[in-house]
């Protein structure tokens, strides 16, 4: 605090006291000793801060100056190191310069080179594409034929197929008959079979009879087997032959002739 500001503060607490009615006048003088003796106080320690500051701004001074004067001896050295560099950046940037122009011509060349290649790139694509709606023109004309003939040929397989569905219907019925027929054959069969065996039975009796009578007797045996008019006589088997083969030709007829169903594979006729 500087000495002007003290005895400021000094007058306005005399004027303070010479004003107070109250008889305080001894406590203020006191009080006003008191904070003069403070102030002053607090007046040597700023001037011994200040003393302290001003001792460390010098030396920071020095230092500074010294290291001005350093960095002048070092400009000094440095000059001429400092002039080759330059000269040797602008000699770099020169040929820096001289090698942007060498870009900035190889670009343009490559740019119109570019742009040709690209053009005919162009072109190639522009044919391609001229290709590809001439064959898809061709693939929708080749697929309205097929769809046409699909729905021609349906037209045509129409008619078949209600023969074919015809034929499913009466599928079960021909397949009835020719069980029918089957079971027929097999009961015919059987018969057969048992009057063939009966005859056998009857043909060995004969034989074991005809070791016992005369020969008169034989020979009318032996006449019988030949098929003569004597009053024994047994089945022709050329009778049974012609029987079975009767019934088997019948029987080819029923399914070749197709009298049950009256269909073929390779008959496209109506019925």
């Amino acid at each position: 605090m500087h000495e002007g500001e003290e005895t400021q503060i000094t007058q306005i607490i005399q004027n303070d006291n010479q004003q107070c009615s109250c008889g305080g006048t001894y406590i203020l003088q006191k009080f006003s000793r008191e904070i003069s003796k403070k102030l002053k106080e607090i007046n040597q320690n700023c001037n011994w801060l200040l003393i302290k500051e001003n001792e460390q701004s010098e030396k920071k001074v020095q230092i500074i100056q010294n290291k001005i004067k350093q960095s002048i001896q070092i400009q000094k050295d440095i000059q001429p190191k400092e002039n080759k560099y330059f000269g040797y950046l602008e000699e770099q940037e020169s040929k820096l310069n001289d090698l942007i122009a060498q870009k900035e011509a190889l670009h343009q060349e490559i740019l119109v080179k570019n742009l040709e290649i690209f053009q005919k790139k162009l072109q190639n694509l522009k044919e391609q594409k001229e290709q590809f709606e001439k064959k898809k023109q061709e693939k929708q004309i080749d697929e309205e034929t097929k769809i046409k003939n699909l729905r021609e040929n349906i037209q045509k397989i129409q008619p078949r197929k209600q023969q074919l569905e015809k034929l499913i219907q009466v599928e079960p019925i021909y397949i009835e008959n020719l069980n029918n027929q089957l079971k027929s054959d097999q009961e015919y069969k059987q018969k057969k079979d048992k009057e063939l065996k009966q005859n056998q039975q009857n043909i060995d009796k004969l034989e074991d009879a005809q070791q016992e009578q005369n020969p008169f007797m034989q020979t009318s045996i032996k006449n019988a087997n030949q098929g003569g008019n004597n009053l024994f006589t047994l089945p022709d088997a050329n009778y049974n032959a012609f029987n079975g083969d009767q019934r088997k030709n019948n029987k080819n007829q029923q399914i070749n002739g197709r009298k049950v169903g009256q269909y073929s594979d390779d008959d496209d006729s109506d019925w």
